[in-house]
């Protein structure tokens, strides 16, 4: 796809900047495959490519345009994907404020 810009409508300018994450929570299986790990993490990531050509503003980002008006911009820049293990229990995971019960393993907040 090739850049191009999407203009915002006024109820998109009445919302707060938001970044919106997604984490996956496994079952700890007692004997690793690496085989297996590495063949449902292509799995997951072919299928979040695919979901992202219908909905591919989701993947991009809000920049200001000449006019200083917040705008789409469409650069096919794609989405972080992180793998990381932490070994914690998943009942004490807050999912209310993950990043206190799950330290150092999501990326920073964006300013």
């Amino acid at each position: 796809m090739h850049e191009h810009w999407l203009p915002t409508s006024n109820l998109d300018l009445l919302l707060p900047p938001l970044d919106i994450g997604v984490f996956f929570c496994y079952k700890k299986d007692p004997i690793k495959i690496k085989a297996n790990e590495d063949y449902c993490l292509a799995i997951l990531k072919k299928a979040l490519a695919q979901v992202l050509i219908s909905f591919y503003a989701f993947a991009e980002e809000v920049v200001d345009n000449g006019l200083g008006e917040p705008e789409v911009l469409c650069n096919n820049c794609g989405v972080d994907f992180i793998h990381a293990y932490a070994d914690v229990e998943l009942q004490s995971v807050d999912l209310h404020h993950p990043y206190d019960s799950v330290h150092g393993k999501f990326p920073p907040f964006k300013n």
